[in-house]
Order: structure tokens, then C-alpha cells, then sequence
């Protein structure tokens, strides 16, 4: 279904632009957006795998949790300790995300975490 999305800086001045249902929710979904989110590529998973997609929801939530106290008001060391942790959890959910998808791709390893 096409339509058309009246867009506004402010009341004296509007701009009609005429979008399709395809590009206008991808729009949305861009506004959107959240640090955490953009952060774990939210939208990026080719395998479609509920559990890629759990991972990386449960990610993205940490991340803009530690986004939302690591204010301009916290001191450097806090601001900097805020970002090791949004950065370790970044890394730790590409590590997941790989571990949840090793299994489906048929890798095998020489060496168990668990296990002989």
C-alpha cells in the first residue's frame, strides 16, 4: 500500500514526501534506532535464528543501559569504565551469536568447552 508521510520541521513549513509501505517502515525502523541496537546490528540476522535474535535483543538492552548512565555528568574514569563494559558486551554477543551458529553450520571443533 503506497501512501503519502506529511514531514515537519515546525508548524509554518511541511514537506510531502510520497513512500511506499516497504520504505517507509524501514524508516522507522532507522529512527528507531537505539546505540545498543545499532551496536549488535540488530536487523542482521540471515539465518533468521531465535536465538541469534535473543542474544542480540538481550545485548542491545545492556548496552543502552550502560549508555543511559554514562551521562556528560560522570566523571572520566566512570565514562570510561561505561564504555569497557558496552564494548566487552559487544564482543561477548558476536561470541555468542558464533556459538549459536557453529552447530547449524556444521562445524565441528577438536577441542570441548564442555564435555570430552
Amino acid at each position: 500500500m503506497d501512501g503519502e508521510i506529511v514531514l515537519s520541521d515546525n508548524f509554518d513549513s511541511y514537506t510531502t514526501h510520497k513512500f511506499d509501505r516497504a520504505s517507509l517502515e524501514q524508516y522507522e525502523r532507522e529512527q528507531a534506532m537505539s546505540l545498543g541496537k545499532d551496536r549488535v546490528r540488530i536487523n542482521f540476522n540471515p539465518s533468521a535464528d531465535n536465538l541469534v535474535d535473543t542474544i542480540k535483543q538481550a545485548t542491545a538492552n545492556l548496552i543502552d543501559l550502560c549508555d543511559q548512565n554514562c551521562d556528560s555528568g560522570a566523571g572520566t574514569e566512570e565514562r570510561r569504565l561505561w564504555a569497557l563494559a558496552m564494548t566487552h558486551f559487544e564482543d561477548a554477543a558476536m561470541w555468542a551469536v558464533k556459538a549459536a551458529t557453529t552447530r547449524q553450520a556444521g562445524h565441528t571443533s577438536v577441542t570441548r568447552a564442555v564435555g570430552a
